[in-house]
């Protein structure tokens, strides 16, 4: 038999009805105990004696008040009541919940069981932008995202929490074509360079920040600007090489500034990926090829889905 003492509070009541009602001839199973419905009448209830009732062919009310004469004598009690049909209504005796509480906090645990069965557990949450400073809902996501992965991993389930960055995109064809404007001369916009690309960008994440909304309010309100960002996401998007290695500095100049953020809110990753999938291009192209890719209205979709891989307007 388990040791009561290694089991919650409701496996303890759990154990002593099914106890109770094997003790009777009855299915233990049916001694299950949960939260009660009514607070007003009981702190926990047990159900079991109406589906007694149903199998053994008994008056639910009796069964339940045999239950209670089986248990009542129990200090760990304070009272025990039948109320409706038979359902019993459980309330516990202050001496057993303080006792009870005294074990818990002895327990590193606070007496919280592993899960009989971890599963793999993936969560993407934060999502913050490369160059662009966190907001409100960044943070909302943060809060809830991590408070999720600490809970699961108490619980003792395998969790990879990925904090998908959003580094792809019109956004990086915007801050190219924004810095080639101020910085022509950098080897990243040089289509005759052969050599190595400087490891280090002489540009700081506060730059980046104001470049952005420099760049992106100048492409709304220029049509040739927005062609040329969208040029440049393509080229990247198509890993030119000076333009793939600028995107690396971008994205390294904003996680070394994220990584400090989160570190100090004590938010933990497991994967720091973004949205760039240097497979997905060759993945849709066998797609295409293969003819379970159509265009709808300017989109590409999989004939088996409705999800959109390509927007016709571009990157």
């Amino acid at each position: 038999m388990e040791d009561m003492t290694t089991l919650t509070l409701i496996g303890q009541l759990t154990m002593l009805f099914s106890n109770a009602f094997g003790a009777l001839g009855f299915d233990a199973k049916f001694g299950q105990v949960v939260t009660s419905d009514r607070p007003d009448l009981g702190q926990f209830q047990c159900n079991g004696a109406l589906s007694v009732a149903k199998v053994y062919k008994k008056n639910p009310r009796d069964v339940a008040q045999i239950i209670i004469e089986a248990l009542e004598k129990k200090e760990i009690f304070s009272s025990l009541s039948v109320a409706g049909a038979g359902f019993i209504n459980i309330n516990l005796s202050d001496d057993f919940l303080t006792a009870h509480i005294r074990q818990m906090s002895a327990d590193e645990r606070l007496c919280c069981p592993f899960v009989s069965k971890p599963k793999k557990v993936v969560i993407d949450f934060g999502g913050p932008n490369v160059a662009k400073p966190m907001h409100v809902g960044h943070l909302r996501s943060t809060i809830i995202g991590d408070s999720l992965q600490r809970l699961f991993r108490f619980m003792g389930h395998q969790v990879t929490s990925d904090i998908h960055l959003g580094d792809w995109g019109l956004q990086m064809g915007m801050l190219i074509t924004e810095l080639k404007a101020r910085n022509s001369e950098l080897p990243y916009f040089n289509a005759s360079h052969t050599g190595s690309y400087p490891e280090e960008l002489s540009i700081t994440i506060n730059d980046l920040e104001e470049m952005y909304p420099v760049a992106s309010m100048r492409c709304k309100g220029n049509k040739t600007d927005m062609e040329a960002a969208q040029k440049a996401t393509l080229e990247l998007q198509q890993l030119t090489p000076g333009y793939y290695a600028l995107w690396r500095q971008f994205v390294q100049i904003s996680m070394q500034e994220l990584k400090k953020d989160f570190e100090s809110l004590s938010v933990t990753f497991d994967l720091w990926r973004g949205g760039w999938k240097n497979h997905v291009s060759c993945k849709l192209l066998r797609c295409q090829e293969g003819f379970c890719a159509v265009v709808s209205f300017g989109r590409k979709r999989c004939r088996r889905s409705v999800f959109f891989l390509i927007h016709a307007k571009g990157p």
